[in-house]
């Protein structure tokens, strides 16, 4: 999308000539051919007035290059990872003959995706020059025809880590007496690049590119670079004053008051929203942005912070940093040099330093108490100076652009060895390079290197060496697999780790047991776990360290490497220990942990409660129980309730508060007798619910510990004053009869006494209809990151999508997404080519667990693109209309469902567009409802759209689709969408409400067709941690390494929130069958006036009604059940 937005950009920089000049000959028709008029760089990342360019893809570049061959500027192409990228001027040219010449300039050019380095293009024709490594100006001559007039010119690419200077370009009209050439001719280089003079002991390295240098020189020999920018950047003072309120405020909004002033007298209090400061400042040279805090209120208060540059242009390109001001006096660090601009979930460029143009707080409009601010200021981390000595080497590996350990120097793609610099990549594969922007400066980015390694040249010795292999999980949530790794050192083996199936399953699954208390220190919990240094010594004999690495993909992600001698062994060590302590740090003030105020009463135990060691209470089971909670009053005492129709399950809860260390303490339940029979224990399953990390904030920079799991386990520790709730499921027998059954839950401590609490559950008289519409989970599986074609992770993979599967319908789903999965592959003799291989076994497996519906998302047919018209699929099968292409793949597709008899599937076309992808996905949708305008098949696509504005491009993607599957929406919009001839349905937002009486209304009201929510299990990287990638684990269920299903207590709301839909529609049918009696009657006005007591867009039940209203209504709607089933209330 960027792509196509340069593009246009670029062609308004392009300044044409008339036809008249473009036909004399002679002048270079090229404007700006030396790049003597730089601009400020824009949106798109253009630094020159008058040439136009593409940044591609991959971590690529345009810069003013400060080495020139004529002049005082070059055009520099800066790439690293993945890099490709041209600049290109294009000029209106009349028929002719052009000669064009340019000169280039390269410095540790490497190697990019399919060998390709550097390129030229005239007129549509692309050549690869195949120009690498390090060379100097370069001249570059080639002579081409144009046919006919047209807007042509020079145009020069990189894909290939590395530097690429052009400069002194022309494009000139020749005669035909000047011969073509086929290719663009490269001469000789004019003079190598080389130092100036001798290098000594006293060199210093370039700030950009590393290579020595001799500070006399001024500017760097090898790239341009002022040698002074460093020594200018740390002579500043190390503590820069931003302001602190004394003299005048510099923001607009907030108070000055006399209180809670950290430097002088004063501080700014702000009472609500935000306040601003405008201006530009110049922040570079520094670490860190600080600012003195203080919060009235027990609560941590949510902090906002923005900050703009000079590219800024809307959210998007400025910082969004969101943390937390904890309660009384706290200091505010925010890392300026780790800022990107946009959000983790669409993160941008960094932040430019010296280019700030505006400082936001913000605390919102309704804060819980007032923020009061002082001493804004810059400061610079200068510790990394105290721990560094004569012979250390610390590199810290990652793609161009990423942050940089202090103390360390970058390995980038693009910093290939070269005895200038001393150091640097060598024989180097590189698969890919990441930045998983956390959980630290120093590992959250690596480079995977497939072969070769680092190389540093070193006096003869023996050194020691530490490197970080191990991978944080990538931003999306890949996970490190390999089947084995090395590491060579002067090409001698020095580590080997080899993995099998049973090796990656324990090492996936080593914290799904694993608690979390607020005595943990997360960082040493799982970042030690996560990062297993590798440490070994080595000896050199040729004046250079080599370090190698072997592994395929994720095998080595190379993020630190160490090297000393070890005969400065505990200086070495001080630095290692330095480096821990910084990593810390930078965790510890990026994730910011909240921890849960108590809730409950003041602990009052008995002398029976003293005597066994532990107090036992109830509470409902729709409001969490935390570590740290005490029972209320009411809470205390009595027996456990529960009631449910035969057949249905229902969760009965109970909490223990230790008074002292109990050891491990057993909870069983036992038979429930009734007067009409017995609910056997085995039909009771009891777990604890397991404490996690979870995120605050979507990106995680706030996060907590709440109760999350549902362990399926009756016993657990249970250490002094950490509270614990046991979970139980009792699974009422299908034919149970109506009544009261009694029994007892025994409570069994290792150290204390036992108890024995009451249980009464009551059974009511019938049962409940079947979910009658499709709703459940996006996603279907719980798949293991292994090799795919390992049979023993295909058989688990497999084993799981049917006790997924078994579950989902166990708790009354009737919806999944993510099947069938159809592999189209081109048309032959007029018919296309479809691979149902793997979509049959699946879809009967959903038919035969009795889902009414699968939605395709993260499937469907693969071979061309789905969400957007994939012209080139459709020219290649012969077909010029998109509508007759689509028709003539899905005609076959439902042909063969109908044969199969699939149940119905709907076919996702896209996935929350925005922008320009919202008017292509309008277009695609718009082929499909051309070709098939009622279905089956059934096409949808994820949007929202509220009200009842036409005109609106969600509206128009909408009213295209068969059924619009909604996030947002309102009773307005639905009603809209059913006059444009449309159907919809409801996704994500899922709890207990909006599966509940919600879906009923939107059902039985407004016609929804299918009810889906995020997600059955998408857990990103380590499946037991929240917080590495982009975002929280979403994950209904999780899995043991044995494939137990771990429900999540949001899960177990769910089901109850379906339980309420079929109450209703129990209550709803019997009503229908028993009209005009006064149980009908009743049951009807209930549901009349439940529905009528909220609107489609009103998501949050507690609002509407108050949490006691749960039990309240269930109990209503129950009650009318059991009347509309008895003779006596059913006769009119």
């Amino acid at each position: 999308m960027r792509t196509g937005m340069a593009c246009g950009v670029c062609w308004l920089g392009f300044l044409c000539l008339s036809a008249d000049a473009a036909g004399q000959q002679g002048p270079n028709l090229v404007e700006d051919p030396s790049f003597e008029a730089p601009q400020e760089r824009d949106q798109f990342g253009l630094v020159f007035a008058k040439w136009g360019g593409w940044k591609y893809e991959g971590d690529c570049s345009f810069a003013v290059g400060q080495v020139a061959r004529t002049g005082q500027h070059s055009c520099l192409l800066v790439g690293g990872a993945g890099a490709k990228i041209r600049t290109v001027q294009l000029r209106d040219l009349e028929p002719g003959r052009y000669q064009i010449t340019a000169y280039l300039r390269g410095l540790d050019i490497g190697t990019g995706i399919w060998n390709a380095t550097t390129e030229f293009m005239f007129d549509g024709k692309y050549v690869q020059l195949k120009k690498n490594g390090t060379f100097g100006w370069t001249k570059l001559t080639y002579v081409a025809d144009v046919k006919e007039k047209k807007q042509a010119g020079p145009s020069f690419g990189m894909f290939a880590p590395g530097y690429l200077w052009i400069d002194d370009v022309s494009l000139v009209r020749v005669g035909n007496d000047v011969p073509l050439t086929d290719e663009p001719v490269l001469g000789p280089e004019e003079a190598p690049i080389a130092p100036p003079g001798e290098l000594t002991a006293a060199a210093v390295r370039c700030p950009e590119c590393a290579y020595r240098n001799m500070p006399a020189w001024k500017q760097c020999y090898a790239c341009g670079s002022l040698l002074e920018v460093q020594k200018t950047v740390v002579s500043g003072p190390p503590v820069k004053l931003v302001t602190s309120f004394e003299d005048k405020n510099p923001f607009s909004g907030g108070k000055v008051v006399e209180q809670h002033a950290t430097d002088g007298k004063k501080a700014l209090r702000i009472d609500r929203s935000y306040v601003v400061m405008d201006g530009p400042q110049d922040w570079s040279g520094y670490d860190f942005l600080k600012a003195d805090l203080h919060v009235e209120t027990d609560d941590p208060l949510e902090l906002y912070v923005e900050v703009r540059d000079t590219a800024t242009r809307d959210y998007w390109t400025r910082v969004n940093y969101t943390t937390v001001a904890p309660p009384g006096s706290s200091t505010l660090i925010v890392p300026v040099k780790q800022l990107y601009v946009g959000e983790k979930s669409r993160p941008g460029r960094m932040l430019m330093l010296g280019g700030i143009t505006r400082l936001v707080f913000s605390i919102g409009n309704a804060p819980k108490a007032p923020l009061f601010l002082d001493n804004v200021r810059l400061e610079r981390d200068t510790a990394a100076q105290g721990v560094a000595f004569d012979g250390l080497h610390a590199f810290d590996f990652g793609p161009g652009g990423s942050p940089l350990m202090d103390g360390f120097q970058p390995i980038t793609p693009s910093t290939i060895y070269s005895r200038g610099r001393g150091y640097g990549l060598k024989d180097a594969r590189i698969w890919r390079s990441f930045d998983a922007l956390q959980p630290e400066p120093l590992y959250q980015d690596f480079i995977c290197l497939e072969r070769g390694g680092l190389a540093v040249d070193v006096p003869n010795g023996r050194y020691r060496v530490l490197v970080n292999i191990d991978s944080p999980s990538g931003f999306w949530g890949e996970y490190q697999v390999y089947r084995q790794r090395a590491i060579l050192a002067e090409g001698q083996p020095v580590v080997s780790d080899k993995m099998d199936f049973a090796q990656f399953q324990e090492k996936y699954f080593r914290f799904w047991k694993v608690e979390d208390q607020p005595a943990d220190s997360t960082f040493d919990k799982y970042q030690k776990a996560y990062f297993q240094e590798k440490t070994f010594e080595v000896d050199v004999t040729d004046g250079q360290l080599n370090v190698e690495f072997q592994g395929e993909n994720w095998g080595c992600c190379v993020s630190a490497a160490v090297i000393f001698p070890v005969g400065k062994a505990a200086e070495g060590e001080a630095f290692l220990r330095f480096v821990e302590q910084k990593r810390r740090f930078y965790f510890d003030n990026y994730f910011k942990r909240v921890l849960h105020r108590p809730a409950g009463d003041p602990l009052q135990p008995t002398s029976e409660d003293e005597r066994r060691g532990y107090v036992v209470f109830q509470r409902d089971w729709m409001q969490d129980v935390y570590y740290n909670d005490t029972p209320l009053a009411s809470e205390i005492g009595g027996p456990l309730r529960g009631e449910a129709f035969a057949g249905e399950l229902e969760p009965l809860t109970v909490g223990v508060v230790p008074l002292r260390n109990l050891g491990r303490v057993a909870v069983t339940a036992g038979d429930l007798r009734g007067p009409a029979g017995v609910i056997p224990a085995s039909a009771i399953d009891v777990g604890f619910v397991s404490y996690r990390i979870s995120r605050v904030t979507m990106e995680g920079s706030v996060y907590t510990i709440r109760p999350r799991l549902i362990m399926p386990t009756n016993a657990v520790d249970m250490p002094q004053d950490v509270t614990r709730r046991f979970w139980l499921t009792v699974k009422t027998p299908a034919g149970a009869e109506p009544g009261v059954y009694q029994g007892v839950l025994a409570i069994r401590p290792q150290r204390g006494g036992a108890a024995e609490v009451p249980v009464e559950f009551r059974v009511r008289a019938g049962t409940l209809d079947p979910v009658d519409v499709p709703a459940g989970p996006w996603g279907h599986s719980i798949s293991i990151p292994w090799y795919g074609e390992d049979p023993a992770a295909a058989a688990w993979n497999q084993r799981m999508a049917q006790h997924s599967l078994r579950k989902m319908r166990q708790y009354g789903c009737t919806a999944c997404s993510g099947i069938p999965t159809i592999a189209y592959r081109g048309f032959q003799n007029g018919q296309p080519v479809l691979d149902f291989g793997r979509a049959d076994a699946p879809m009967q497996l959903v038919k035969d667990f009795g889902f009414l519906a699968v939605v395709s998302y993260g499937r469907g047919v693969s071979g061309f693109n789905a969400y957007y018209q994939d012209t080139g699929a459709m020219t290649a099968a012969g077909f010029k209309d998109y509508a007759e292409f689509v028709k003539a793949v899905y005609t076959p597709i439902q042909q063969h469902a109908d044969q199969q008899a699939w149940i119905p599937v709907y076919y996702n076309l896209g996935d929350e567009p925005i922008g320009d992808d919202l008017r292509r996905s309008a277009e695609n949708a718009e082929a499909y409802r051309k070709a098939f305008p009622e279905g089956p098949p059934f096409f949808t696509a994820a949007s929202s759209f509220s009200g009842s504005d036409r005109n609106d491009p969600h509206f128009r993607l909408s009213k295209l689709l068969q059924v619009a599957n909604w996030n947002g929406h309102d009773e307005d919009s639905v009603r809209l969408l059913h006059e444009a001839g449309s159907d919809w349905a409801f996704y994500n937002g899922g709890n207990r409400w909006t599966f509940g009486d919600y879906m009923y209304k939107a059902v039985k009201q407004f016609d929804m067709k299918f009810r889906l929510s995020w997600h059955w299990n998408v857990v990103a990287g380590d499946p037991y941690y929240a917080l590495d990638c982009r975002e929280d684990d979403y994950a209904w269920c999780n899995s043991s390494p044995d494939g137990q299903l771990i429900p999540s207590i949001h899960f177990e709301q769910v089901r109850e929130g379906l339980d309420d839909y079929r109450r209703l529609l129990t209550a709803a049918r019997l009503a229908r069958q028993r009209a005009g009696t006064p149980a009908a009657r009743a049951a009807e006005a209930l549901i009349a006036q439940r529905m009528a007591a909220f609107k489609l867009g009103q998501r949050d039940h507690d609002r509407l009604f108050g949490p006691d209203d749960w039990n309240a209504f269930r109990g209503k709607i129950g009650d009318a059940i059991e009347a509309l089933q008895s003779p006596r209330r059913a006769t009119p």
